[in-house]
């Protein structure tokens, strides 16, 4: 029962508008097959508040948060308006059909890029897809989608998962651990590709205030993400009072992905580059305890940039980049096209695992898993991340740049 998204209807809308309100009796409508009988452990009792409930876990997490309410968003509306079922009836066959909706939704779901809120209230202008999914956003649409059965299931409201039977191979709906190696190793930067990124920057105009002020912005939003290995949503999220000296040497103490927080070596290029935008912008050389200035702000000066903001800025500075590398290497293979902000956070892994036969040092400053406490806050470990994180590639200038 497919019909075509002319308009989104307005009670539609409403779902991730008015939570918990919408739908706590609409979902009855269809059969619920999939339902398990009796009360269960989330207190809920439609399919609406089961996605509120899951989308609360992951508040402390804005990107995550936001790109999970899309997810949501996305398959709400299909199993509603096309397939004309409520979420929690969805059996295996349909998630297979879903997972070739995703990889070609009909042209109805196109939009121009567009907030879901507008002046307050739900925009009808939006749609669920801008740009047709690659394979790998595809899958990682899916696994998002696991996570959300896993816990209806879990919470006792569904009786199983739908996608849990789905095909889970190389280009199967979630991919595998040898494809996730592959493409970490894929998603790094050669140094040469590293330094087209720098020379691009270098090569940026500095003769107005506002061309003075873009190249110190972007300069800095490169060294941080490079520097730190950070997500674009830590960056976002933190402030610059999260900066703090410690026996003379910086750290940064952040809330990282799932809620850990850790603190890290801040190299001396970062210190150069933040010294640089803050007093460019007129604040003083480094930010004191509680400063509450977010790390990246609009030209004005006046308000924080967003995730998408910053995306784009670094998207287009690997564009120019790769425009570069293929002039100065034209026999060598060109990734920076296609490279993403989250690319340099490969880099970084990269790049400093190159630098030294202690992973543990790396696994510290890139905070891929849990990592014992002793380690991560001894004094000699903060010396060795300290030392390691100042072999990265330069990616500033030594003084400022008085062109």
């Amino acid at each position: 029962m497919s019909q075509e998204i002319q308009a989104i209807p307005a009670s539609m809308l409403k779902l991730f508008d008015e939570l918990p309100q919408f739908l706590s009796t609409q979902d009855n409508e269809n059969l619920l097959s999939n339902l398990k009988p009796g009360p269960n452990m989330l207190g809920i009792s439609s399919d609406g508040q089961g996605i509120e409930e899951w989308l609360k876990r992951h508040e402390h997490s804005p990107t995550t948060h936001r790109s999970y309410t899309l997810e949501a968003r996305r398959i709400y509306l299909w199993s509603r308006y096309e397939c004309g079922k409520s979420l929690s009836s969805l059996t295996h066959t349909d998630m297979t059909h879903y997972w070739q909706h995703l990889l070609n939704p009909n042209d109805k779901w196109f939009g121009t890029r567009t907030n879901f809120i507008l002046n307050g209230k739900v925009n009808p202008a939006w749609r669920p897809f801008v740009n047709k999914l690659s394979l790998q956003s595809t899958q990682r649409s899916f696994r998002v989608l696991n996570s959300l059965f896993n816990f209806l299931v879990k919470g006792r409201y569904l009786e199983a998962n739908p996608v849990s039977l789905m095909n889970h191979g190389h280009r199967g709906v979630m991919g595998d651990s040898d494809n996730v190696v592959s493409n970490t190793i894929d998603h790094a930067l050669s140094r040469l590709e590293w330094a087209c990124v720098t020379e691009t920057i270098e090569s940026m105009p500095y003769k107005t205030n506002s061309h003075k002020l873009a190249y110190e912005r972007l300069r800095f939003i490169v060294v941080a993400f490079y520097t730190l290995g950070a997500r674009i949503g830590e960056l976002e999220s933190h402030v610059m009072g999260d900066f703090r000296e410690v026996n003379q040497k910086w750290r940064w103490y952040l809330k990282g992905k799932g809620g850990k927080t850790a603190n890290i070596a801040v190299s001396d290029d970062l210190v150069q580059a933040m010294q640089q935008y803050r007093t460019f912008l007129g604040y003083s050389l480094m930010p004191a305890p509680g400063d509450p200035l977010s790390f990246f702000l609009s030209l004005s000066g006046k308000r924080p940039i967003t995730a998408r903001a910053i995306y784009n800025l670094i998207k287009n500075l690997f564009i120019k980049s790769s425009k570069l590398f293929a002039e100065q290497y034209p026999e060598k293979p060109n990734k920076l096209d296609q490279a993403t902000p989250h690319w340099i956070r490969h880099t970084t892994a990269t790049h400093l695992s190159d630098n030294t036969n202690d992973l543990r040092i790396v696994q510290g400053l890139m905070r891929h898993t849990d990592i014992n406490t002793t380690m991560l806050y001894s004094h000699v470990d903060i010396d060795m991340q300290y030392e390691l994180v100042n072999t990265l590639e330069k990616t500033v200038r030594l003084n400022k740049r008085e062109d």
